[in-house]
């Protein structure tokens, strides 16, 4: 077990407070069982050598943020440390840049907090090197603009309207009982007759299209994707060529309307009967020995080509997701799943 010296100093060497405000504005202090057990989460080894590592170890967050019109960043250091800190920063823009100071040339702003100078750094996401004694650690320090970019027409003093709306409640005689890519295509150019300059979206990510049922667009699959669902399966070219989809929507248009008058989104018809459609599609793509189709499975895999293993890996989730749904003991995500199944490498998969 540490002593309290020990412990005081590995807290303030990995950012943890003494203690926090609550909401009435009292101060509490956190406890030292919890404190160790906050640092044992964080793999901080307490024995009798943490004296020793917390003296000469080096520390650093993962992640610095800095404006540019910040010159310095804060280096977790000892009190009792000296020496000469030297550090480097490797830019976005391929540059590197080294500089170097005396301990006590840096200014205290805490008792385990010094504040190192910055030189001038465009804005990116830069690599930041900090070497003390034999000790070295690195970490990502991000550069950013002082403030937001402000638009040419509101720094004229312009006034801007727009509108917030959400995807999948727009309404219309096309859709499929969801608003989708078509029906927004479509209210743009009226709300533009409006004035209107700018449209607020819900988040269009990929959800689970396994579970439909699973709506919240805040608990995304995948943020790099986009929901299925917004799909104008009719605007797809393969759909004017298939017979089997055609005759199939013809066939259901009175669920269709039924879909369209709820008042309600029914996530789960919904996807049901559309996914049933794109996997014709998909088929019919695969199937078809026309030009423009040929033009169509070029185009697919140039995309799949250049969205590589991180697409991959969406439709291996989305694969075991839709096997382990039928599950119900594994249908509460990839945490759920046997541990076999926690990483995309092993056997398992």
């Amino acid at each position: 077990m540490a002593d309290d010296t020990t412990l005081d100093a590995l807290a303030a060497r990995y950012g943890l407070e003494s203690g926090y405000y609550d909401y009435r504005g009292e101060y509490r202090q956190f406890s030292d069982e919890a404190r160790i057990a906050i640092l044992r989460a964080m793999g901080v080894e307490l024995h009798q050598q943490a004296q020793e590592a917390v003296k000469n170890s080096l520390v650093l967050p993962n992640v610095i943020v800095c404006t540019q019109e910040e010159t310095y960043c804060r280096l977790s250091l000892n009190q009792w440390c000296d020496g000469v800190v030297k550090a480097s920063v490797n830019t976005e823009q391929g540059q590197a840049i080294y500089f170097e100071y005396e301990i006590q040339q840096l200014e205290q702003f805490s008792p385990n907090i010094f504040l190192l100078p910055l030189p001038p750094l465009p804005i990116g996401y830069h690599q930041l090197t900090i070497g003390l004694s034999a000790h070295q650690a690195t970490c990502t320090l991000i550069i950013t603009p002082t403030r937001c970019y402000e638009p040419e027409v509101i720094t004229h003093g312009h006034k801007l309207w727009g509108v917030s709306l959400q995807v999948y409640t727009l309404r219309s005689n096309q859709n499929w009982g969801i608003g989708d890519f078509r029906d927004l295509q479509q209210l743009i150019p009226q709300l533009a007759q409006q004035g209107c300059h700018l449209i607020g979206l819900n988040p269009l990510h990929a959800l689970r299209p396994a579970d439909p049922a699973h709506i919240s667009p805040y608990s995304p699959s995948h943020r790099d994707y986009l929901n299925v669902l917004y799909i104008s399966v009719p605007d797809i070219p393969e759909f004017s060529r298939s017979q089997q989809a055609q005759q199939l929507v013809a066939q259901s248009q009175a669920l269709l309307n039924e879909l369209r008058q709820l008042s309600r989104v029914d996530y789960v018809r919904v996807a049901d009967f559309k996914l049933k459609i794109l996997r014709i599609l998909f088929a019919e793509l695969e199937h078809q020995q026309a030009v423009s189709s040929a033009a169509r499975i070029k185009a697919l895999n140039e995309f799949i080509f250049q969205q590589g293993e991180a697409l991959y890996q969406h439709a291996l989730y989305d694969a075991l997701d839709a096997y382990f749904t039928t599950q119900s003991q594994y249908r509460f995500g990839w945490r759920s799943w046997p541990a076999e199944f926690h990483s995309p490498h092993t056997d398992a998969v």
